[in-house]
């Protein structure tokens, strides 16, 4: 992978397609206790989040029927999904994120049922090649149905591992916008007026994922997703020493 190029890797995540399916997974986590996420999609705007304590099976449940949670939000557009992550492990690696705590952080800490699903979404990955890599941030578990997240840029190099279902990636030059001074230590959502942004989404890239496919996404690439159906989707954030993070490793 060549640092600041996003980069498709079709099939060269270690995945199981049995091993993701929903079916299998309900049965087997069923009764587990999570925290589940909601925001409103309508506003283009993933800070205002809300969040919900469910069994996993109700969240599947919850998820497959976005209508059920529309009434949460004043718009009735939500996106219902579970998080989890090993970024709270990281000393001196903060997501600055408007979510203060992650939510499922003491489910991953204790090792739960749930929790295993970090581990094996881990080990599906295969490593960027070793050209100015200097050390792996921290990886995230994404479980949804049928939402976006809106344009935003990462704060680290981004690796993303499709394990089930589809989704869809829109990528966007970093020159495209460019009255934005990205910062690596905080995480920027698109400031331009309306108009500015949509002439940058024209030049955006946009790429189907499978099962098994890879993304590498470069620092400063503002991006956006959907996902037409069920998606479960790994993300491996990574400090890479050429890039413009470099020495800010801490």
């Amino acid at each position: 992978v060549r640092d600041g190029v996003p980069t498709v890797i079709r099939g060269a995540g270690r995945v199981s397609v049995a091993d993701w399916d929903l079916d299998r997974l309900v049965a087997s986590l069923g009764d587990e206790q999570v925290t589940a996420l909601l925001y409103d999609q309508a506003q283009d705007s993933a800070q205002q989040l809300f969040t919900t304590q469910v069994s996993f099976r109700d969240f599947v449940s919850l998820a497959d029927d976005p209508a059920s949670v529309a009434d949460q939000l004043p718009s009735n557009t939500s996106a219902f999904y579970l998080l989890l992550t090993t970024r709270f492990l990281r000393e001196g690696l903060q997501d600055p994120s408007l979510i203060a705590r992650d939510p499922n952080g003491g489910l991953v800490a204790a090792g739960g049922q749930v929790a295993s699903l970090l581990t094996a979404a881990g080990a599906g990955f295969t490593e960027p090649g070793p050209r100015g890599l200097v050390r792996e941030a921290w990886t995230s578990l994404r479980l949804s149905s049928t939402y976006q997240y809106p344009t935003h840029i990462d704060c680290f190099e981004n690796m993303l591992l499709q394990l089930h279902g589809t989704k869809t990636v829109h990528l966007i030059p970093p020159d495209a916008v460019d009255d934005i001074a990205p910062d690596p230590n905080a995480k920027h959502w698109p400031s331009a007026p309306p108009e500015r942004l949509a002439a940058a989404k024209r030049r955006r890239r946009t790429v189907l994922l499978e099962p098994g496919d890879q993304l590498f996404i470069p620092l400063f690439w503002f991006h956006s997703v959907e996902a037409q159906d069920w998606s479960i989707t790994a993300n491996r954030y990574y400090i890479v020493a050429d890039s413009a993070v470099a020495g800010k490793e801490g």
